[in-house]
């Protein structure tokens, strides 16, 4: 679940269950309908996703983790900062 805030400054909510085989899994959203994303590992701490909106691919993010496992950061494919801050559930 990620709870966030839009680039109009509106309050956002999504969910979704991933796993990192690339393959589209619908996003549950109150901001977005129509929305995929899908996780592809890069290496033991690191992974894109890749987000489309009715099929149309619109961004790909690359996620590091920290090698605590307690923080990320996130570069988009030109490699310009992603603003995110994330809290993750290991499962």
């Amino acid at each position: 679940m990620f709870d966030g805030v839009n680039a109009d400054g509106r309050t956002t909510l999504s969910e979704r269950v991933s796993k990192f085989d690339g393959v589209d899994v619908p996003v549950q959203s109150v901001a977005t309908s129509g929305m995929t994303n899908a996780l592809r590992r890069i290496d033991q701490r690191s992974f894109e996703v890749i987000v489309k909106v009715n099929g149309k691919h619109t961004a790909t993010n690359r996620v590091v983790v920290s090698a605590d496992g307690k923080t990320t950061t996130g570069t988009d494919l030109q490699g310009r900062a992603v603003n995110n801050t994330a809290i993750w559930d290991k499962q």
